[in-house]
């Protein structure tokens, strides 16, 4: 083997870990914020769309092994108006965490978009292959009917 082709092959092998460490990265980041969510996600029918059988069935589970660690922990010994993890009593902070839709995000434009409004008031037009760094709230529409997408 020459000395080009040994250098080739330990290029391949370096981007191949690269490339393994990146969906790593990625797959971790998703499980946490499906656990972190479990409850909103499993209240929300639109979210679950979004999931894979595998993913919903992660916050599903997740989500009964916190409200049973809650209702094991504490709320047994409480008085039974108060022993359950639904918000019909006015709480604060609520009990099912919701993402952060004022929480920035990349968002590459698939297609030429129409204008959103950003918080500051201006307007931002994408073109195809555009990328941005906005609140999701601005962008989430474009991204549920398919013109953007998150990266």
């Amino acid at each position: 083997m020459s000395e080009d082709e040994h250098m080739r092959i330990t290029l391949v092998q370096t981007e191949v870990e690269r490339i393994k460490f990146i969906v790593r990265s990625y797959v971790c980041t998703r499980i946490f914020k499906i656990e972190k969510h479990a409850r909103f996600i499993m209240t929300n029918t639109d979210v679950q769309t979004r999931l894979t059988a595998a993913e919903r069935a992660l916050a599903s589970r997740h989500a009964a092994m916190t409200d049973r660690h809650f209702y094991v922990s504490v709320l047994q010994s409480l008085p039974e108006k108060q022993a359950h993890l639904d918000d019909t009593p006015i709480f604060v902070p609520p009990m099912v965490t919701e993402p952060d839709k004022i929480r920035p995000v990349f968002v590459h434009a698939l297609q030429r978009c129409p204008p959103v409004r950003l918080p500051n008031g201006m307007a931002l037009e994408m073109e195809k292959d555009h990328i941005s760094l906005t609140p999701y709230s601005v962008v989430e529409n474009l991204i549920a009917r398919g013109e953007a997408e998150l990266i």
